[in-house]
């Protein structure tokens, strides 16, 4: 979904790990 993306695309930029 967008929002997923765009979460996804956050997390990229920040250097965090999502599943961490």
């Amino acid at each position: 979904e967008r929002i997923q993306l765009e979460t996804a695309r956050l997390y990229k930029l920040a250097g965090v790990n999502p599943l961490a």
